[in-house]
């Protein structure tokens, strides 16, 4: 597989996906660094995630994701989250000029919120489970595409 070594992002793989959209969502994620470390007796290379757009390997899949759908089309999408899955998928939406909406347990620490809003993501406060949270997104992806991670 050919590896596009001049892109600094996931989509220097893009050779090896199913899909290439003309324009992908990107803010450079991907390319974190490999740490070696001895855990036990055996060597690992450990992945520093948090040199991601928005802290978390989670940027991954927003970026292929909202780039898939954006070139299908899609212009406003709904997640269930109460971190950084709804984090991610509120910045790449931005990134790619799609509208976020996000729900979100209402017992969620205001702070795991902070992203998303900053990212200008619709925050929307569910009562009760994270079960419930992604029930009520289940009953709005009647009118809202369901971007689920």
């Amino acid at each position: 597989v050919d590896i596009r070594s001049e892109v600094r992002s996931l989509w220097r793989y893009s050779a090896a996906f199913p899909f290439m959209p003309d324009d992908p969502i990107t803010m450079g994620e991907g390319c974190t660094p490999l740490v070696p470390r001895e855990i036990a007796g055996c060597r690992a290379l450990l992945k520093c995630e948090w040199f991601s757009p928005t802290g978390s390997f989670k940027d991954r899949g927003a970026t292929v994701m909202l780039s898939l759908l954006k070139s299908q089309g899609v212009t406003h999408v709904l997640e269930d989250s109460s971190g950084n899955g709804g984090a991610a998928i509120a910045a790449y939406a931005a990134a790619g000029g799609l509208r976020a909406k996000i729900l979100v347990p209402s017992s969620t620490s205001p702070a795991k919120t902070v992203a998303a809003r900053a990212s200008g993501a619709e925050i929307e406060l569910v009562p009760g489970s994270r079960q419930d949270c992604a029930d009520e997104a289940l009953r709005q992806a009647e009118n809202i595409f369901y971007a689920s991670h």
